[in-house]
């Protein structure tokens, strides 16, 4: 079977698993067992609410009935009103949490072209340390363990996990036709089901279980229970779906008898913009709308009842203070503080100075990080046009005081000088190369900026304004954001609309570039869109996702020499992108390079052998080729055997391989067994008729007796 028709069988074996993401989002398992003896040392349950303002929380003030679960856990411990994020793109805001440390100290400054490096001591990797099992379960492909975001976790379940229940969207699309399509997002019913198995699985230790909740990211689409609930924001109505999961496991705590001895932290890692200040979503600017977030502990005897806490904090000092709780040594270098003595009403401030950082324009647009200052009740936002604010009176940030206190300004702009030229040096192995199919997942969620990584090399240096204000670019974001929606539904003609414009506005730019040339793509305007990546590539001739598209593009038109001549340095530097691999494959079939096409297959197996399509595809041409020296059946057999012997269970791609390479050995018998159970199966499962009439000729070859050759070899 062609390389391509067997991605369709396995994508077509797969949209079960879709169905089931559709089901109704209050499963959770009713199994239960007898209340397990409290360790000696406390647990800790982390809950991270990603994209969730503080003011989408009733505690904070919403007036929606949001978090019924959430407010009753906060009246029974500690809230702390002026909560301030480091970050607002999910990896750096994430980092923060785990390591006490600002983004320009733990060296991640964007979800993109970065990773956690391992000279970071995250608050996981002490409990781990001190016994107690380590377990995550997370929502989002920015969170992958590859970030190494994870370290310290013994266990961990991601969006890309094979067991993971993830998030199906309907939409129509460009021609009116519906659509569906599975995002690589967990829903929050499989995050809270496994977090509950995770607690169930006492061993005597003491835990730490992080749970991220990715509910309230776009696209909304909560159940539909909870849309009717709230109709008026569907925003809101996932803000309440996610809250309904937490309080199923806020259940299993109280059920299983732990919950005085386990400390239970609700945080964020950012909010979102909802159009306040022009920002759609999050990521560009930082606006309290997502740089505040909640923050509440509840749990343990020695947190006081319903104590609201107004002085300014940090989610810096989430894990200083967690392990201060902990009766654990503190993080070592450290920038967050313990909160205890505000907890405790030792002290009533202190005294904290916030930061923040977006990197967001940097990625798109070229221009400086922006950053910002907090002290009491001030706030100054470093850029062109400098911001200052009194957050206190004026919490909606509508009213620019800079212009009248000039001396304001300048002492924040020197403090966060000062803070600067103080800082630790950042690792020098946070940044980290981005494969073309995560690439392709953050753009989904919004957050990829298809645009060269950046590097803060001297951080004071990087405070130099120049360029264009950020603000100035709030209509360009804004149609990013429409633009990115536009995209995921396949909708090309209105992002090619929308996006001609914006590179109107922007000529030049490669991140805009890029993004029409995808649009050019999807309306099959091959040419327009090569032109469009010639000059990307030109610009940032190491960026990998300019030299994949044009490659795609050149295949496209039939210029399959040049489009291979780019995939091969494309897996060079990076050897396991399942997709690089793949296309090149094609396009050495199609120009009948069958040899060099061997040698790419027999490569993939062995540089990247935990690619099950490597052993499949290795395999199928072993058994298919037209040449009689490139087939060994024998060999093809044993690969692909040993291709299925690394899967739970075999796809219909790999048994169909299987039944050729059967063939191809002189195994008639076997192939046709192969073949015959194959095609009943892909009948009844509604496989679509490309699929199915393929096989039925595979399976009339074998009873004939002879073998499958792909590319067919002519008549004579």
């Amino acid at each position: 079977m062609r390389i391509r028709v067997k991605r369709l069988l396995a994508v077509a074996l797969l949209l079960p698993l879709g169905v089931l993401a559709c089901g109704p989002a209050e499963s959770v398992p009713s199994g239960g067992r007898e209340p397990a003896a409290a360790p000696a040392a406390p647990n800790l349950l982390l809950i991270t609410l990603d994209t969730t303002r503080a003011d989408a929380l009733g505690a904070y003030g919403q007036e929606r009935e949001t978090t019924p679960n959430i407010d009753r856990a906060a009246r029974k411990g500690v809230l702390f009103e002026d909560v301030t994020s480091s970050h607002p793109e999910t990896l750096p805001s994430h980092s923060t949490i785990f390591t006490g440390k600002l983004p320009y100290a733990h060296g991640v400054r964007s979800n993109s072209g970065y990773l956690l490096s391992e000279h970071n001591v995250t608050l996981a990797e002490v409990l781990r340390d001190q016994g107690y099992r380590t377990g995550a379960e997370v929502a989002a492909p920015v969170l992958r363990s590859d970030t190494q975001v994870t370290q310290g976790f013994d266990h961990y379940r991601g969006a890309e996990s094979d067991d993971a229940v993830l998030k199906v969207v309907h939409f129509r699309d460009q021609d009116g036709e519906r659509q569906e399509r599975t995002r690589t997002m967990r829903i929050g019913a499989d995050i809270a089901e496994r977090g509950i198995e995770f607690i169930q699985a006492d061993d005597g230790r003491p835990f730490f279980l992080w749970l991220h909740f990715f509910d309230a990211h776009d696209p909304h689409l909560a159940p539909a229970s909870f849309n009717e609930k709230i109709p008026d924001s569907t925003y809101h109505a996932e803000v309440a779906s996610a809250d309904f999961q937490v309080g199923l496991v806020l259940r299993e705590l109280r059920r299983q008898g732990l919950e005085d001895n386990t400390l239970v932290v609700i945080t964020a890692d950012h909010g979102e913009g909802l159009l306040e200040h022009g920002e759609p979503s999050h990521s560009y600017f930082l606006y309290d709308t997502v740089m505040r977030v909640p923050l509440i502990l509840v749990g343990l005897p020695q947190l006081p009842t319903g104590r609201r806490i107004g002085s300014p904090v940090r989610t810096a000092d989430i894990a200083p203070t967690v392990l201060e709780l902990l009766g654990q040594a503190p993080l070592p270098d450290s920038q967050g503080v313990s909160l205890l003595p505000l907890v405790r009403g030792d002290r009533e401030d202190l005294a904290l100075t916030g930061y923040g950082e977006a990197t967001r324009f940097t990625a798109t647009f070229g221009l400086p990080p922006l950053r910002y200052v907090r002290d009491g009740p001030w706030k100054y936002i470093h850029k062109v046009n400098p911001e200052l604010y009194n957050v206190v009176e004026d919490p909606a940030e509508l009213v620019n005081l800079a212009a009248r206190h000039p001396d304001r300004v300048a002492e924040m702009r020197s403090t966060l000088e000062g803070m600067l030229a103080d800082a630790p040096p950042p690792p020098d192995d946070a940044q980290a190369a981005v494969d073309a199919q995560m690439a392709a997942q953050l753009m989904a969620l919004g957050y990829m900026a298809r645009s060269a990584t950046f590097e803060v090399r001297d951080e004071r240096d990087a405070l130099a304004l120049e360029g264009d204000d950020p603000s100035s670019k709030a209509e360009d974001i804004q149609v990013v954001s429409q633009t990115m929606g536009f995209l995921g539904r396949r909708d090309f003609r209105r992002a090619l609309g929308e996006l001609e414009p914006l590179l109107a506005r922007n000529p030049g730019n490669p991140f805009v570039m890029e993004l029409v040339a995808q649009a050019l793509m999807g309306l099959e305007r091959y040419d327009e869109a090569i032109g469009l990546l010639r000059e990307v590539v030109a610009q940032r001739p190491h960026e990998i996702e300019p030299r994949y598209n044009l490659a795609k593009a050149l295949a496209s038109v039939g210029r399959k020499e040049e489009a291979a001549s780019l995939y091969g340095p494309l897996i060079e530097q990076m050897p396991c992108d399942e997709r690089f691999r793949v296309e090149r494959s094609l396009v050495l079939r199609d120009l009948k390079r069958h040899a060099e096409l061997m040698e790419v297959l027999a490569d993939g197996v062995d540089r990247c052998p935990d690619q099950p399509s490597n052993w499949n595809n290795y395999a199928w041409a072993l058994a298919t080729l037209p040449e009689d020296e490139l087939r060994d059946g024998a060999l093809a057999v044993e690969i692909i055997e040993a291709g299925i012997a690394r899967l739970a269970e075999p796809s219909a791609a790999f048994r169909d391989t299987l039944a050729a390479a059967h063939a191809e050995s002189g195994n008639f018998p076997a192939a046709v067994r192969e073949g015959d159970q194959l095609l009943q199966q892909m009948r009844s499962e509604g496989a679509p008729l490309e699929v199915l009439l393929q096989l039925e000729a595979h399976l009339e070859a074998y009873r004939a007796g002879l073998p499958v050759r792909d590319p067919p070899v002519p008549a004579r």
